[in-house]
């Protein structure tokens, strides 16, 4: 079968070449999926710009984890999925998954019945982008229809369209950041109010959240719109001193006179979307 490797580490166009390779064969627990399309994100990237591991995610000349495709074989101990299925999936991440190529062995604890209304691309770029912004709304503690008021840095972006959407389904009250141009875009995903990325006063006077999702880099949270209690969650990851800046820059005003917070809910968001992880101990790069 054809798949897509890397000869080395560097620019896409000089080191990705289309090769035969072994087709697999699904194993215990697996299927075979034909593929009908693969979503790349930073972190594809990242990882192949640097050729070696990223982190906890592994490097590999195969690339690729998003996909989206048909069930033509069933492995041994597989229940529930037949030939013909159609599926998407977050594959093995951070393993490496080999999903730009013909045909892939997805383990079926990464895979999901890929919803009817979407095209074969939507579903093959939907899964780490939507898989990320739903843990992040769920590391939060954003719930559903509880009322909380979420901010959503980067709400036009990748994974920030996604939380605006995921918020406002959870019954939230949503906030996003981003340019003119596409601020009528945002609140027809379900924004309730929008904020100019580069009105530092509109972003000074924006009230006290529950939650803020922070999707772009070095971006810090508007100082006003933090309180005791605030989550703080980011899918890029802060350096130490903004770590330091968020937890000791943040005031709030006690008694008429400034005083440290104590109560900021700081929290990393984490990009392997298929296993249980502690957002408050998970420590790898999340780009």
């Amino acid at each position: 079968m054809r798949a897509a490797v890397y000869s080395s580490a560097g620019p896409a166009a000089e080191v990705i070449a289309v090769q035969e390779v072994d087709a697999p064969v699904a194993g215990a627990g697996e299927v075979l999926v034909r593929v009908a399309a693969v979503g790349l994100n930073p972190v594809d990237v990242k990882i192949r710009a640097a050729g070696h591991d990223f982190g906890a995610i592994r490097y590999t000349e195969r690339p690729g984890w998003d996909v989206a495709g048909t069930v033509v074989a069933v492995g041994p101990g597989v229940a529930g999925w037949s030939e013909g299925d159609a599926v998407f999936a977050l594959a093995r991440f951070p393993e490496a998954a080999h999903t730009l190529a013909e045909l892939v062995a997805l383990p079926v604890s990464d895979i999901a019945a890929a919803p009817r209304a979407w095209s074969a691309a939507q579903a093959g770029a939907a899964p780490l982008a939507a898989l990320t912004a739903w843990q992040a709304l769920d590391a939060a503690g954003v719930g559903a229809d509880d009322g909380a008021r979420v901010l959503v840095l980067g709400g036009a972006g990748g994974v920030g369209h996604l939380v605006v959407q995921l918020a406002k389904a959870r019954g939230a009250h949503v906030i996003a950041t981003a340019g003119p141009a596409k601020q009528e875009l945002v609140t027809a995903w379900g924004a309730d109010e929008m904020v100019d990325h580069h009105d530092d006063d509109a972003l000074a006077a924006i009230a006290p959240v529950d939650a803020v999702i922070v999707t772009v880099s070095d971006t810090l949270p508007p100082r006003g719109a933090i309180r005791e209690g605030t989550a703080v969650v980011t899918i890029t990851g802060y350096s130490a001193a903004q770590e330091a800046e968020l937890r000791a820059g943040e005031r709030i005003r006690s008694g008429g006179s400034w005083s440290p917070r104590t109560g900021l809910s700081w929290r990393r968001s984490p990009r392997s979307p298929m296993r249980a992880v502690s957002p408050c101990t998970w420590t790898r790069s999340t780009a």
